[in-house]
């Protein structure tokens, strides 16, 4: 078993990890489908091309092209060799197909790269489909192209023959990523329960092979992101735990864990000291059960500092109902990331539960709700949320869910208001959706868990500008695209890094004096530009009071004079406003039938307008929106929104229509677009006390079918609507005028099939 003696690794060796190369068999046959770099007439007619640089000439491929696929880049990385985050569109030409899935794969000029799985599984639909390759994913220095194929199931056993593809596309030649030799190699995987042993999912042996699999791809250290054991015969468990790593390639003081939900009772930590401590762990007293490692750079690298958290809980299942840290912990957390942060060394910080609803390991809303919990009365818990978005360049890595990699929740920074997250999955029992909405234990949606079968984990490589993640199917030994994570080590800059936003020196200038007018109804404030909405809508972020007299805006007027395009404005993401930090607006807006267009790539829970206790009117909203929960315009309507077109699509794990919560009034409301999620609704997510009246909705779905809603009107008869809206006899339309306060609702008409404000 380890000791527990403490000091610094001073030195390490230098490792390079290799994912293989693809070794699929050449195809002869020419095709005019893709050219290759050097044509067959080239060939004959040289005569200084030698036989060896001939056999080294790659052939065409000869498929049957019948869709149209695109690849575009997007995000802030579009530009950087490497990252892969984009927009896949696979449009149908000559296929009839209905049904079944897209498969999309990595490929070089040889055929399908046989050690990966699929990029993406898109269903067939019969019309163009998209699909989204996630922010930090990378593109393999080895493919040189995309292929994608028809399949009726959800996934290949074997790889498809690269002669099946339906369309090939090349992968722009700046996008790939060299890289040389990493400084420092280590493997991470999680939940290894040796207690699963009896359940039939042989943990004995898959820890057994993990460990191997780490060592011969050149991990000099493991970590484990805790649940070594269950919580009954620990010491029995721990010792087949480090009996394995004993007769391992890796040594076992070069073995870290996090403790986690399982056996972390006070009796049970002693054994895990007793049992995981070893000579490079440096704890903060004796026997805590959180401790941290400084490995050294070599030759002027990185250096690398590894922080083991603890779950401070009484139970298994205790994450999402207690504050999961002691005071003490959080101090000695504090004081190393005060230490070590924005220093020339890479953070990395275990813990082994994720957090609900924020960062990667689980759908947003799913299932799995026994994860660490955000809440005012966890103060700890609070303090430390705190700390993991001040200090954006430390890297958590998290377990806990058991969530496969195939899933695709692997990675986030929250949009940037964080610190880079990764989610470990189990080395022993992986979990599911199963191309559903319910989460499946014991199968990663392909085949179920055996003996022989369930098992994942990274292989990391660390570089100068680089940490790059390379998620694992342990059990066949392929590599996972949806687990394959590109993070920049400057946070802050780097080659390659995030940057902070640039703050316009203006941004701080008093609201009240930018604006023209006075704030009365008489004379409202002028909104004119984009720049004004923008530093407009920043007032909200300084507004968090629960007073609505205290609210920004409150008795003020403001007037839109033209239409707004924010879809391209430097520093504009909407506005976030979660349930726990609820930024308001009070006043009265009135967007005199003019249109505000954005696009907004947010964070969180994120909108247009905030918690809003005032009245919003005359305003077209269109655009797109995305982040982690949204709505059309406002995150909570606790005041009107009245005489209003939107059109706006929204891609989210949750959207909540034109509104997410409503506690307000709502009347003259038309709104359509698109919506991307697995819980929807065209109106309203949450309700209470809410009135509708002339509120008409025609909205659909990924898959264009369209969603219906029990508040409102599904309809898409534009004439109709718009006799609807301009009806002055309705019995509700003097509550309206009430609302507006004396601001005058506008006619609507119907031009070249669009809703839109008279003039």
């Amino acid at each position: 078993m380890k000791k527990n003696n403490i000091l610094y690794l001073l030195a390490f060796s230098s490792l390079l990890f290799s994912c293989g190369e693809a070794n699929s068999s050449p195809i002869s046959e020419p095709s005019n489908n893709i050219s290759s770099e050097i044509s067959s007439e080239e060939i004959i007619s040289s005569e200084v091309i030698s036989s060896e640089e001939i056999s080294s000439i790659p052939p065409e491929i000869v498929f049957e092209k019948k869709v149209d696929m695109t690849y575009e880049f997007v995000g802030d990385e579009k530009d950087k060799p490497g990252f892969a985050q984009g927009i896949i569109s696979i449009t149908p030409t000559t296929s009839k197909k209905k049904s079944g899935n897209y498969f999309v794969f990595f490929a070089n000029d040889y055929g399908v790269l046989d050690n990966y799985d699929e990029l993406a599984c898109i269903p067939i639909t019969g019309e163009k489909v998209t699909y989204e390759v996630k922010d930090s994913l990378y593109i393999p220095s080895e493919a040189s192209k995309l292929a994608v194929f028809e399949y009726s199931r959800y996934y290949y056993i074997e790889n498809p023959d690269i002669t099946k593809a339906v369309d090939i596309i090349d992968i722009p030649k700046e996008k790939i990523l060299k890289l040389d030799e990493p400084s420092l190699t280590f493997g991470v995987t999680s939940d290894v329960h040796m207690n699963f042993e009896n359940l039939g999912f042989g943990s004995h042996g898959k820890w057994e092979r993990a460990l191997e699999f780490f060592a011969e791809n050149n991990s000099e250290y493991v970590l484990v992101t805790g649940d070594m054991t269950g919580d009954t015969n620990l010491e029995y468990e721990y010792l087949y735990y480090i009996s394995c790593i004993d007769e391992s390639r890796i040594p076992m003081d070069n073995v870290f864990e996090s403790i986690g939900n399982h056996g972390n009772t006070k009796s049970n930590i002693k054994l895990f000291n007793q049992y995981t401590s070893g000579k490079y762990d440096i704890h903060p007293y004796e026997n805590s059960p959180y401790y941290h490692v400084l490995i050294e750079g070599k030759n002027e690298a990185r250096d690398n500092m590894f922080i083991f958290m603890a779950q401070e809980i009484n139970g298994p299942s205790d994450s999402a109902s207690y504050d999961n840290f002691s005071k003490e912990q959080i101090d000695w957390l504090e004081g190393l990331l005060n230490q070590y942060s924005n220093t020339d060394t890479n953070i990395f910080l275990t813990i082994h539960s994720p957090f609900l609803n924020y960062g990667p390991g689980d759908r947003h809303n799913g299932d799995y709700t026994r994860m660490i919990t955000f809440k005012d009365s966890f103060t700890q818990t609070m303090r430390l949320k705190g700390l993991i978005e001040t200090h954006k360049d430390i890297i958590i890595m998290s377990g806990h869910t058991h969530l496969t990699y195939y899933e695709g929740e692997n990675y986030s920074d929250e949009y940037g208001s964080s610190c880079r997250m990764v989610h470990v999955s189990s080395g022993t029992q992986t979990s599911s959706y199963n191309h559903g909405t319910t989460l499946i234990s014991d199968t990663d949606g392909r085949l179920p868990n055996t003996v022989d079968y369930g098992s994942e984990g990274y292989i990391v490589n660390v570089y100068d500008d680089y940490i790059k993640y390379t998620g694992y199917n342990i059990s066949t030994n392929k590599i996972i695209p949806a687990a394959c994570l590109l993070i920049p080590t400057h946070a802050y800059g780097g080659n390659y890094g995030y940057k902070e936003p640039e703050v316009n020196p203006d941004d701080n200038v008093e609201i009240y004096e930018l604006l023209k007018g006075n704030g009365t109804l008489e004379d409202p404030y002028q909104i004119s530009s984009e720049y004004e909405f923008k530093i407009f809508t920043k007032q909200f972020e300084d507004s968090i009071t629960k007073t609505e007299s205290d609210m920004f805006g409150y008795g003020k007027y403001f007037i839109q004079t033209k239409d707004l395009d924010m879809s391209d404005v430097d520093d504009y993401s909407g506005t976030y406003a979660a349930g726990d930090l609820r930024y308001t607006f009070a006043g009265n807006y009135n967007g005199n039938g003019h249109s505000i267009k954005v696009n907004i790539n947010g964070k969180g829970q994120v909108s247009v307008f905030p918690y809003t206790y005032g009245v919003i009117s005359n305003l077209k909203v269109e655009g797109q929106i995305k982040g982690t929960t949204c709505a059309q315009v406002v995150r909570a309507l606790h005041g009107q929104l009245i005489n209003c077109i939107i059109d706006v699509n929204l891609i989210a794990d949750q959207v909540g229509g034109i509104i997410y919560s409503n506690y307000g009034y709502v009347y003259n409301v038309y709104t359509t677009g698109k919506l991307n999620a697995s819980k929807i609704d065209p109106i309203s997510i949450g309700h209470s006390s809410t009135k509708y009246h002339n509120v008409f909705h025609y909205r659909v779905n990924g898959a264009n079918k369209v969603v219906s809603s029990s508040y409102g009107t599904q309809s898409n008869d534009l004439s109709l609507i718009a006799s609807t809206f301009n009806d002055t006899t309705n019995s509700q339309y003097n509550n309206a005028i009430n609302y507006l306060n004396g601001v005058k609702m506008l006619e609507v008409e119907v031009i070249d099939g669009k809703l839109v404000f008279k003039n």
